[in-house]
């Protein structure tokens, strides 16, 4: 809904939009002072060109599309960091680990409420492991469009952003440049 107001002029951030995204999720405009939480649309603006192709779709689907597409990509992100940070796992104890990690409460949360970060992560993993087989390009754009939560992927672009440097490794910024200016 947010995204859909910003797309017609509107801001995404009004207390007009507020008011939509509350009657949509429940029913209802929330009175203050409720312990309900309110339902802003608290996403940067980077967000709106990504979802932008969606609004047009209904809800019911890009949520199953939501569920289909990125549950199976998460538990590939966590298998691939499992891999990565503890290669000693094998077997039973890999697939515990595994198991533990995609149906963990906040992962769950996360799905059940459709959360930016399940995408936010899974773009994180795949731009780090594209950087580990040498395809900055893609690992740039991929990481740029991840930056819809910066909070979340800005500490680590840092820190890759000197690391890619500092190597010499110019594909990634321009790969990055590129979709962020766009």
């Amino acid at each position: 809904i947010g995204t859909r107001e910003a797309l017609s002029g509107a801001n995404p951030y009004s207390r007009s939009v507020l008011t939509k995204i509350q009657v949509a999720l429940d029913g209802h405009p929330i009175k203050g002072g409720s312990n309900v939480d309110p339902g802003y649309f608290s996403y940067p603006a980077l967000v709106i060109p990504l979802l932008a192709p969606l609004t047009e779709l209904p809800w019911a689907f890009v949520s199953a599309a939501f569920e289909w597409f990125f549950f199976p990509c998460m538990v590939a992100a966590i298998a691939w960091w499992i891999r990565n940070l503890l290669p000693s796992l094998t077997g039973a104890d890999f697939w515990m680990a595994l198991l533990l990690g995609s149906t963990s409460f906040p992962v769950l949360w996360a799905f059940d409420l459709r959360q930016p970060p399940i995408v936010v992560f899974v773009l994180l993993t795949a731009s780090i492991a594209l950087l580990r087989r040498r395809t900055d390009y893609i690992a740039g754009a991929m990481f740029s469009i991840a930056l819809i939560k910066p909070q979340l992927s800005l500490p680590l672009f840092l820190w890759l952003l000197v690391w890619t440097l500092r190597r010499r490794r110019w594909r990634f910024s321009a790969g990055f440049a590129a979709p962020f200016v766009a």
